[in-house]
């Protein structure tokens, strides 16, 4: 679930045997200790000591796996030895010679603090090594705060706090490094990556890409709309927009160039496909599970109010796909060239077993989020032997788990990092005070608050990944939000949207530069088609913001009305936006119109500009028709 590729070291011999066993052992005690059998032994493990333990594992895999430059390295160098013997140190001096830390520590010793210090240069490192250098950043920058304090004007004043506090509170309570972002990470995040590692082994990724293309490879411009519904149904399972675009890209950017689509376009597709991912119902991405932890509600809840936003933005990316295909004349593949629909299903239909069983569980029985996750492992191994291509033997079963590992560390890592951040806020005050001092800048004008933490987001997300920025914005940014109203769901949400338009916005946009090599475009072309055809991204949180109906909260009339009028601005957006109906290309004058129906449907809760939007789409859409039915003279291959 990483949003950064990364360069893993490569041992072999005796040290690689080591190094996967190590690896296999860390996820084995995470789903161990989710799954009861330490208690069933008579073994304790305090939450405490459980998120210290996690943090020490993933630290310590980190300096294995990856090396400090971008070389890849076959050995360790001494200072890598150092940070895992730091790491180990710092982990071991809690768990085991520092039973106060469980009560609670006022002021730490000379020696509390120097195994804090070990710590808090492992973390630093271990994030500037797994693409989360911003958040290091941010994170000493939050220490030097707290220590000088006393010297700050304003709201932003405070007694001061110096090391041996700072460290009591950090390294020796439950508040700090070893925080709540650590406790989501060692109980859901983990268990629900290497979930997501098991059932790509079993092949889940080929069933959704074979089905898409049976389902729209025949449409016109086939291999892009085969692209955005393989990356949305592949995205319930990985979460990850790196993962999607590396996975259903290799596949889908080469036919969509080969059907006539220009490499930009095509890897802008991708890129907007694999990033909806993200936010799309059942499993979503790592910010979800956070949200989730964060409200104190049930995972469920987040689905459920994700599902129609999630909806609107693959409406806008087919409707555009379409639009696209229509400009530039372009065809659907030949139906004898692709698979049948019920063939495919009667094929791989125990693929989608371990995720049913997964959301029977989370959204019928309640069961909480990390025993759905071990449900959705043991179904992927029993369903991966429907098929002796597809079955987890040993070997593949311990690759599996081996690369779920993988796809934590950059997350353990970050989560320590937030951990700190989040502690400080709460320790200094800083996070009520700043979203206080957000609230007066802005005069109480909602508006403006929400474009200033949208455009706060933007830019944290260009340098970490999308559960860094929920979980930072949603300390200090989202109260600001509630504090003028807006419900809790709909102001993380928002968050999490923003944090997520990042990732395909330039001039980072990771999901991009993950399409380019594949595309073989500029990162730069294909960031801003991947901006353009992601525009939802941007428009819907205002939407959910204002009307609660589209998170389906409210009476069925609101819902229905919400869900309306947000689609009649999806098709507006289209339209001016492409530059095409489902009918054909239209004018200049059409498409300013339809930007204008758009813009006054935008008008939040005003009864006057929402008619005058809808019966100025209205006429433009009938307009339009008449004008295509005029040319053609001939009956509308809707295709």
């Amino acid at each position: 679930m990483s949003e950064r590729e990364s360069k893993f070291r490569e041992f072999k011999g005796v040290t690689g045997y080591f190094v996967t066993s190590l690896l296999v052992i860390y996820v084995v005690f995470h789903l161990a200790y989710i799954g009861g059998v330490f208690l069933d032994m008579g073994i304790v493990i305090v939450p405490l000591h459980m998120r210290a333990i996690s943090l020490g594992f993933a630290l310590v895999l980190t300096f294995l796996l990856l090396p400090a430059s971008k070389k890849r390295l076959s050995w360790l160098p001494w200072y890598d030895v150092a940070l895992i013997l730091m790491s180990v140190a710092s982990t071991i001096y809690l768990v085991r010679l520092s039973p106060l830390a469980l009560e609670g520590k006022a002021f730490a010793s000379n020696t509390d603090c120097l195994f804090a210090i070990f710590l808090f240069i492992s973390v630093l490192e271990a994030m500037r090594r797994t693409g989360v250098m911003v958040v290091a950043i941010i994170g000493v920058l939050f220490i030097l705060y707290a220590y000088s304090s006393e010297h700050f004007p304003g709201f932003l004043w405070g007694p001061g706090w110096d090391i041996r506090r700072l460290a009591a509170f950090l390294y020796m309570s439950i508040d700090g490094f070893y925080g709540d972002a650590m406790g989501v990470f060692s109980v859901i995040l983990v268990p629900f990556l290497v979930f997501a590692s098991l059932i790509r082994a079993t092949g889940v990724g080929d069933f959704f890409m074979d089905l898409s293309f049976a389902l729209a490879g025949w449409m016109r411009g086939g291999p892009a709309k085969v692209s955005v519904l393989a990356s949305a149904l592949f995205g319930t399972v990985s979460g990850s927009s790196i993962a999607n675009v590396t996975t259903t890209g290799v596949i889908t950017i080469p036919l969509m160039k080969k059907v006539g689509f220009k490499p930009a376009v095509a890897g802008g597709v991708e890129a907007a496909a694999s990033t909806g991912g993200q936010i799309m119902p059942p499993v979503m991405g790592a910010a979800a599970f956070l949200m989730a932890g964060f409200l104190g509600v049930p995972y469920w809840d987040i689905a459920v109010a994700a599902l129609i936003p999630s909806i609107l933005y693959y409406l806008y990316l087919l409707l555009s796909v379409d639009a696209e295909s229509i400009r530039s004349g372009l065809k659907g593949l030949p139906r004898d060239q692709l698979p049948s629909a019920m063939r495919v299903l009667a094929r791989g239909w125990h693929y989608l077993v371990p995720i049913i069983g997964l959301v029977t569980a989370l959204g019928f029985f309640h069961w909480r989020p990390e025993k759905c996750a071990l449900l959705g492992m043991v179904l992927s191994i029993v369903v991966s032997f429907a098929r002796k291509e597809t079955m987890l033997g040993p070997r593949k079963l311990l690759h599996s788990i081996e690369e779920g590992a993988r796809s934590t560390l950059s997350l353990g890592a970050l989560c320590g990092g937030l951990g700190m951040i989040i502690g400080i806020c709460g320790l200094t005050g800083l996070g009520i005070n700043l979203s206080s001092g957000l609230v007066e800048i802005s005069g109480k004008n909602l508006p403006i608050l929400l474009f200033l933490t949208a455009g706060s987001a933007l830019i944290l997300g260009m340098g970490m990944p999308t559960a860094g920025v929920y979980l930072f914005l949603a300390f200090l940014l989202a109260p600001a939000l509630t504090t003028l109203g807006v419900k809790p769901m709909a102001a993380h949400l928002f968050v999490l949207y923003f944090g997520l338009a990042a990732l395909v916005t330039p001039p980072v946009a990771l999901a991009a530069y993950a399409a380019a090599p594949i595309a073989g475009a500029s990162l730069y072309d294909i960031g801003w088609q991947a901006m353009r055809l992601s525009l939802p991204l941007y428009v819907v949180p205002f939407l959910f913001v204002y009307n609660e109906g589209l998170l389906l909260n409210g009476s069925i009339l609101q819902i229905i009305t919400s869900t309306t009028i947000s689609v009649v601005i999806m098709v507006a957006l289209v339209h001016g936006v492409a530059g095409s109906t489902f009918f054909g290309p239209i004018g200049w004058q059409s498409r300013i119109f339809s930007l204008v129906a758009a813009f006054l449907l935008l008008i939040p809760k005003n009864i006057k500009t929402t008619i005058l939007g809808l019966s100025l789409f209205t006429a433009v859409f009938c307009f339009e028709i008449c004008r295509a039915y005029q040319k053609s003279k001939r009956s509308i291959d809707f295709r």
